[in-house]
C-alpha cells in the first residue's frame, strides 16, 4: 500500500521547510508574550493507494491540503 501525506502549517510568523535524512520539518519562530495569544494551525491530508479513484497518493494529499479550507471551518464541519 502507498500513502501520501500533506501539512500545511500557518503562523504567526513565516514556516520554513526543511529537508533532513528521512523527514521533513517544519520550523518557525514566535516571540510568547504574557496576555498574547500565540496560534499555530497545521493543516494534514493522507492518502492510500487504496482510497477510490486515487492513482497518486502524494499528489492527493498535496491536492487536497492545498485545498482544504482553514482551521475554524475545518472544526466545524
Amino acid at each position: 500500500i502507498r500513502i501520501g501525506m500533506a501539512a500545511r502549517t500557518t503562523a504567526g510568523a513565516p514556516v520554513i521547510p526543511a529537508r533532513e535524512h528521512l523527514r521533513v520539518t517544519q520550523r518557525t519562530t514566535l516571540r510568547a508574550e504574557p496576555g498574547r495569544t500565540v496560534t499555530v494551525d497545521k493543516i494534514v491530508a493522507l492518502h492510500t493507494s487504496r482510497d477510490p479513484a486515487i492513482s497518486d497518493p502524494l499528489q492527493a494529499a498535496v491536492d487536497r491540503v492545498a485545498d482544504a479550507p482553514g482551521f475554524d471551518e475545518l472544526l466545524v464541519s
